[in-house]
């Protein structure tokens, strides 16, 4: 006691003559080390480190002030029990607020002391809940450490307690992130949907969702995302970057919603997009002429099919071929139109494969059931030179030669067609009678 009170005076003179302030410190030091809930020298060491720049021992001094005066509040409850900052008087806990805000800010700026900020502003939130400028410190500073969990579990408290969308959507993608670095993707997951449920169009919370959901095969919910991400977006200009981005993003929608989801008015639609985007998209083309011919869908399965057929004539004539074989199928037998049918034919014929004898077969036989024979005969005339098969040569003569004589009453070109038919076989019968 006695040596204590030997310190303080000799301590209090070098301050008020402000001489040697490191050894009135030192004194002040030694007070406390033999008296260490001594107020005063506290409080003159505090301002003597404020006065010497001294950061650190300035913190050391202040932090030594607040916990001092914790404990005195946890003796002084009813009981003994630890008492609560809620039972403080109003007055000490402003000033408690003041000396914490004042501390956490010196920790980060100038001793950059990750757990001296994590103090302060753990007692500050132990004041003030949820108080968003000790949360964002705390946050930035462990964030700048890589201490992940301990930012992690400080942004989940952050969240529980904000309540604007624009915050919480902002701290949930941060926790989101953390979850992938982690490779946590159940978390990820969790938190992006909570992310969306602050802000449904989040741009990267959908394209998140979007690639989780595929690795996880969970696709009635990729097809939500997909489709949420495309729902306000203004149709680009045909052919521009932004347009070719816009198909590739509406052709995994389709093929999710064709593919998994088997949901074909829905991927109709898609399919749809995808060709007001680019009408000459060939993936887009075939998904629609599978799905309309599914659906029983004819006059609209006709229109896909004429689509396809200049389409793919520069590059697969037998394909093209083949699409329009079955688009003048469609016309004829599906919507009542052999006229339709027959010019598709001929379309066929002159512009895609000339030499497609199917098309003139089937050509030929619309012509005679509506009763054009001409048309039927120069159909026949030139499956006749097409055909390597000779048997089919002779046949198609003798039906000319029937033709001629019973149809038309052109008995010259009927002796003309015979004469064919003689020049392959000359025994043939029925063209010798």
């Amino acid at each position: 006691e006695e040596r204590a009170v030997t310190l303080r005076r000799i301590a209090q003179v070098y301050r008020e003559r402000q001489v040697n302030p490191r050894r009135t410190i030192a004194l002040y030091e030694e007070v406390l080390g033999l008296f260490p809930e001594d107020d005063a020298a506290l409080k003159a060491l505090t301002e003597l480190y404020d006065r010497e720049g001294d950061e650190a021992g300035l913190a050391h001094s202040l932090r030594r002030q607040l916990e001092l005066e914790s404990r005195r509040m946890d003796a002084g409850s009813p009981g003994g029990r630890p008492s609560t900052a809620r039972e403080w008087p109003v007055a000490t806990r402003v000033a408690r607020l003041t000396s914490l805000r004042r501390l956490g800010g010196m920790y980060e700026s100038q001793l950059a002391d990750v757990e001296g900020v994590v103090y302060a502003c753990s007692g500050i939130l132990v004041l003030l809940p949820g108080d968003r400028e000790a949360l964002e410190r705390m946050e930035r500073v462990l964030a700048k450490a890589g201490d992940d969990e301990r930012l992690e579990q400080t942004l989940e408290y952050h969240v529980a307690c904000s309540t604007a969308p624009v915050e919480r959507s902002k701290l949930l993608r941060k926790l989101a992130r953390l979850a992938a670095q982690r490779e946590d993707e159940v978390s990820a997951m969790d938190r992006w949907e909570q992310v969306l449920n602050s802000a449904p169009n989040d741009e990267e919370a959908l394209r998140e969702l979007a690639q989780l959901y595929e690795r996880h095969r969970r696709h009635s919910e990729l097809a939500e995302v997909l489709d949420r991400a495309l729902m306000n977006a203004e149709l680009p200009k045909t052919g521009s970057p932004a347009a070719a981005e816009m198909s590739a993003k509406l052709k995994r929608l389709a093929t999710v919603l064709d593919t998994e989801l088997q949901d074909a008015p829905r991927a109709t639609r898609a399919w749809q997009r995808v060709l007001e985007l680019s009408e000459r998209d060939r993936d887009a083309l075939n998904a629609l002429c599978r799905l309309h011919q599914g659906a029983k869908q004819w006059r609209e399965l006709a229109d896909i099919l004429q689509r396809q057929v200049p389409l793919y004539a520069t590059d697969d004539e037998e394909k093209a071929a083949g699409f329009a074989l079955l688009r003048a199928e469609l016309l004829e037998e599906r919507m009542g139109s052999p006229e339709l049918a027959a010019q598709a034919l001929e379309l066929l014929i002159a512009e895609v494969s000339p030499r497609q004898l199917e098309a003139h077969r089937r050509l030929r036989r619309l012509y005679e059931t509506r009763g054009a024979f001409e048309p039927a005969i120069r159909i026949a005339e030139r499956e006749m030179v097409l055909t390597d098969d000779p048997n089919a040569k002779i046949n198609r003569g003798l039906e000319i030669g029937i033709l001629c004589r019973d149809r038309i009453n052109d008995p010259k070109r009927a002796l003309q067609a015979y004469e064919r038919v003689l020049s392959l076989a000359p025994d043939h019968e029925e063209a010798l009678s």
